[in-house]
């Protein structure tokens, strides 16, 4: 089977950012304000695709295309989204995040040459969330227990540790007769084998993360958290139309 990403590849670079696929049966794409307005809580910036929409009522602001970074990011998400259909909601939901940040030649959110955008932390969430829920709950929450060896999940960890030694704590290493990582710490035999191929993921769209430490991924996962239920394997493809 294709990656799933890679099958996707001409759609993401070929249509607007926020006219993905419909959901069975739909007449047209929800706007990116109409998603937006329905994610309670969530910030909307100034200057947004989102705020222009709300602000003047007109549902056809075009949206700024997504760059080749970005592309190639989602890209490089191959190796943790299984199918064609999960990659669709993965991308569903970031071009409904992507519509609610200034995208101006300023925009933190894309970056520039001198500083790495947001843009990073969110997709490698959300791939890391449509990967396996379960576990990137523990991956995120651990709690650090020095006397066992465990540096535990990603909002325990110092803002300024790097992204390539957290995803080093990913891998299952033999501990006597039993699995762990310095992550979480001892592991079941399935268990091992899951963060083993995350491990491998992660190390494969590590070689696209350019942000210098874990500050930003951090800033993100509150965020990422909300929609844990619409990228679950179960979610039906009706309760992700955006």
């Amino acid at each position: 089977m294709k990656e799933a990403f890679t099958a996707l590849s001409p759609a993401l670079r070929s249509a607007p950012a926020n006219s993905p696929a419909d959901a069975p049966g739909s007449t047209r794409p929800r706007t990116a304000a109409e998603s937006a307005v329905r994610t309670p809580s969530f910030s909307i910036e100034r200057g947004s695709e989102v705020a222009l929409q709300l602000g003047t009522g007109q549902p056809d602001v075009l949206p700024r295309p997504l760059t080749e970074p970005e592309i190639d990011l989602l890209a490089a998400l191959d190796p943790l989204v299984g199918t064609p259909r999960q990659a669709k909601r993965l991308f569903n939901l970031y071009r409904m995040l992507r519509a609610t940040r200034d995208l101006s030649e300023a925009s933190r959110f894309l970056g520039d040459d001198d500083q790495p955008g947001e843009y990073q932390a969110v997709i490698v969430l959300l791939g890391l969330l449509t990967a396996h829920p379960r576990l990137l709950g523990r991956a995120l929450d651990t709690a650090p227990d020095p006397a066992g060896a465990i540096e535990g999940g990603l909002m325990h960890r110092a803002p300024e540790d790097s992204w390539e030694l957290f995803v080093a704590g990913f891998e299952p290493r033999r501990s006597g007769r039993d699995w762990a990582n310095q992550l979480v710490g001892p592991l079941t035999d399935d268990d091992a084998r899951t963060w083993a191929w995350l491990h491998r993921g992660l190390i494969t769209v590590s070689d696209a993360v350019t942000l210098p430490d874990l500050s930003c991924f951090q800033l993100w996962v509150p965020k990422i958290r909300r929609f844990s239920y619409v990228l679950s394997p179960d979610a039906p493809t009706s309760a992700f139309s955006l």
